[in-house]
């Protein structure tokens, strides 16, 4: 005789408890994943603000240095404008300022202060502007080389050029305005000449001058150093003041960006020896 077995749909107890804690572990598991999908999220968003605020720092300081940017250089048919009536120091400055010619003067005795230039209304070329100056000034040589103008006594002293073509075994100097690579140079020229004595430069800096990118250089002359400085940028100016015989150790030179304030210009002169 066959007894059909009774199958109750009642859950037991112990299923009861199993199926309470699958539920909160399920439940918990759920949550965890949510937490954790949430913390991701976030971490996500903050990385995306960091990418980005990264991004403006680097895409700003690539602006700042811009050490990709060709050195600036002048040819006789580049045109400039501004090339008013006055002294020959002051309108060349000038002339450099406005067009951003690169530019590298060394001044011995009052000869650019005390002659003038016509000027011009019109645009001119610089080989217009280089015959002007040496109509008016026929002690001084204004000639084009590497790329930069470069106005200079015809008997530049000896001692000036012992400064001009001293060589540096190695010149370096970090991202900086024009001024403080200057500086930097001064302070080299020293170390190669009177290694034995302490330096220390005193002196304003010009305002508001872009940073350069960083240079480093080895077997450079300073006139090489000088050039590359103000070639680099915007472009820029530098002079050289007549370097007393016996001081070559202590010459006194200006870096000025165009980049920066043009009033610093007004401070140059022509009569300044040693630093």
């Amino acid at each position: 005789m066959h007894v059909p077995i009774s199958r109750s749909t009642e859950t037991s107890p112990h299923s009861r408890v199993l199926s309470h804690v699958l539920d909160v572990i399920g439940g918990a598991t759920i949550k965890m994943s949510l937490q954790i999908r949430v913390r991701d999220a976030v971490i996500g968003q903050i990385a995306l603000a960091f990418t980005f605020v990264l991004t403006i720092h680097l895409t700003a300081q690539a602006q700042n240095q811009s050490p990709t940017k060709p050195l600036t250089q002048v040819t006789s048919g580049t045109m400039v404008e501004g090339w008013q009536t006055g002294d020959v120091l002051t309108s060349l400055i000038r002339i450099g300022f406005t067009n951003k010619i690169p530019l590298g003067i060394v001044l011995e005795g009052d000869s650019l202060c005390n002659n003038s230039v016509p000027g011009s209304s019109d645009p001119i070329n610089v080989g217009t502007l280089i015959d002007q100056v040496r109509a008016q000034d026929p002690d001084y040589v204004v000639e084009i080389q590497k790329g930069i103008l470069y106005v200079h006594p015809k008997a530049t002293k000896a001692s000036t050029l012992d400064v001009l073509g001293l060589e540096i075994p190695r010149f370096t100097s970090k991202a900086s305005s024009a001024q403080e690579m200057g500086i930097s140079l001064w302070m080299f020229i020293r170390g190669v000449l009177v290694p034995q004595e302490t330096s220390m430069f005193s002196g304003g800096l010009q305002r508001n001058a872009e940073k350069l990118p960083a240079i480093d250089l080895s077997h450079a002359t300073v006139d090489d150093i000088l050039d590359r400085i103000i070639a680099s940028g915007e472009g820029g100016v530098w002079i050289l003041y007549e370097v007393p015989p016996g001081g070559q150790s202590n010459p006194h030179f200006e870096i000025l960006s165009y980049s920066g304030d043009q009033g610093a210009a007004s401070l140059i002169k022509c009569q300044k020896s040693g630093n």
